[in-house]
């Protein structure tokens, strides 16, 4: 359980402004991650392909 934090947090109940908030977040976490982190993620949620223009397009805005 050490992996783990609990918050409490305050979600919009408009389902575009949660998904924008969320959205936010994901980008945000992608941040903090290193370069080979980053790669392996996308390669998992995306796939090869995905994750090749992902990465094109981090390196790009980050």
């Amino acid at each position: 359980m050490n992996d783990f934090t609990v918050n409490l947090t305050v979600d919009p109940i408009n389902k575009y402004e949660k998904a924008k908030k969320d959205l936010f977040q994901a980008m945000k976490s992608m941040q903090e991650l290193t370069p080979q982190q980053r790669d392996q993620l996308a390669k998992e949620v995306f796939g090869l392909e995905a994750a090749a223009y992902i990465q094109r397009m981090m390196k790009q805005n980050f």
